[in-house]
């Protein structure tokens, strides 16, 4: 066989966690992980500018999953700080401990009245709910709750209203406090620490890369700068933009579903539509550098409000002293898009400052740099039409054995834990599939 034709067993598609997580369990096998970027990572990268640190958004390590901590654990340089989460909600000029639901004390008295009578009269008079997000939380809340946060919140993050959602991806990601943690948290007698971040690590050194690079050291045929042109599922062979041609048994992608499907050689024409219905949103990231500390210690705040462009805000100084220079201070705001929308990133990056410096949370003076970063896809949007078109697409692709993984691969919300769970899951499933082939032959 030429030197532009090779045989792999296992080819895998994207080098975020997910595809790293499928070659650490693959490993030993015959594989290889093609990256189209100069380095593998993902979301999971971390940026270095000016010796500052950025994370391709706000992640934390939490977990319910024993093997996946396990395998953080084993991982060679990944030192876990440990943090009980300072997060707060900025709303109505006050600040608040987040979840919004639990923490309603130190608002102004008429929107805590008007949340809670609201809560007992849906707790009193349950409502249908047809299967909307905005239904699920006027019934678990009331519209009080909706009016203030859910709605304004949820809009803003999705980029769509949440009636556009469907509710059955929430389960656990929105804490719904029982009615006397909801009654102690508004009268201040209590502040509710729920969601399963309550208590979260960190790495000490690295940002969220030095899980990557973990990963990395433990993965043995990776090739990076990659570009996949074309894949023929039915002589399973992928060629690439240099002129190499592959040859495989076996296909885990974790890149974008649409992606994917562009690369194909041949496939039905309906597909397009499904396709079609895929949708994201865009989230820019603005990160500051500042030449002096920050003046607290909060790990991230929740803004509703329009007036203010971001979602998030978090302080990448406060999960570790590695991620900025001693004696200095950083701030990354996270502004969600449509997928279709052009952003004026100066702009946006402009208003978010003066905003936050209104807010009082930083200093113009002391601003270093200001420097943007568009994740696109950044996080897969949960409407009416998602799970057939998902559903279609994942059926035809397996139907070509080729097993689609990870947050933008299976076209689904993924924590870290989650990308890397999803990637043991792949490589085991090809290899069951590999084994019993064997079996078959003997």
């Amino acid at each position: 066989m030429s030197a532009r034709c090779m045989e792999v067993d296992t080819i895998i598609l994207g080098g975020g966690l997910t595809g790293l997580s499928a070659a650490y369990h693959l490993r030993g096998r015959d594989y290889l992980l093609l990256e189209k970027d100069d380095r593998v990572g993902g979301l999971a990268k971390t940026e270095e500018i000016n010796g500052f640190r950025f994370d391709m958004g706000s992640h934390v390590w939490f977990t319910s999953d024993r093997h996946v901590d396990a395998l953080v654990k084993s991982l060679s340089g990944v030192s876990m700080l440990q943090h009980n989460r300072s997060a707060w909600v900025h709303i109505y000029d006050r600040l608040i401990p987040a979840p919004f639901q639990g923490n309603l004390f130190g608002l102004p008295l008429d929107v805590v009245s008007e949340c809670l009578v609201g809560y007992i009269e849906a707790v009193r008079n349950p409502r249908q709910v047809s299967g909307s997000l905005g239904d699920w939380l006027k019934s678990s809340f009331g519209d009080g709750f909706y009016r203030h946060f859910m709605h304004p919140y949820n809009s803003k993050v999705w980029t769509v209203p949440p009636d556009e959602l469907v509710s059955d991806w929430q389960t656990g990601r929105i804490d719904v406090p029982i009615a006397k943690e909801l009654i102690d948290g508004a009268i201040g007698l209590k502040e509710n620490m729920l969601g399963a971040n309550a208590k979260f690590g960190y790495p000490e050194y690295g940002g969220t890369e030095a899980l990557v690079s973990g990963l990395v050291e433990k993965c043995d045929s990776i090739e990076c700068g990659a570009c996949v042109s074309n894949v023929d599922t039915d002589l399973q062979v992928l060629c690439l933009s240099d002129g190499r041609v592959i040859h495989y048994d076996y296909l885990i992608s974790t890149i974008p579903l649409y992606s994917l499907i562009k690369l194909l050689s041949d496939h039905p024409v309906e597909l397009q539509d499904a396709v079609g219905n895929l949708r994201s949103t865009k989230v820019l990231l603005v990160n500051i550098g500042l030449r002096s500390k920050l003046g607290h210690e909060y790990h991230w705040i929740y803004f509703v409000e329009p007036k203010y462009p971001c979602f998030r805000v978090s302080f990448p100084c406060n999960y570790a002293d590695s991620m900025c220079p001693y004696g200095t201070g950083s701030i990354q705001a996270e502004c969600a898009f449509p997928m279709s929308a052009d952003i004026d990133e100066t702009r946006v990056a402009g208003e978010t400052v003066a905003q936050l410096a209104k807010a009082g949370y930083l200093d113009i003076s002391q601003v270093e740099f200001v420097h943007t970063r568009l994740i696109d896809p950044a996080y897969v949007i949960y409407d009416h039409k998602r799970n057939g078109s998902r559903q279609a697409l994942i059926s035809y692709l397996s139907s070509k054995n080729i097993h689609c993984s990870g947050r933008f691969g299976s076209w689904e919300y993924l924590n870290m834990d989650g990308c890397i769970s999803a990637g043991k899951k792949a490589a085991d499933s090809v290899l069951s599939i590999s084994n019993d082939v064997i079996m078959a032959s003997l």
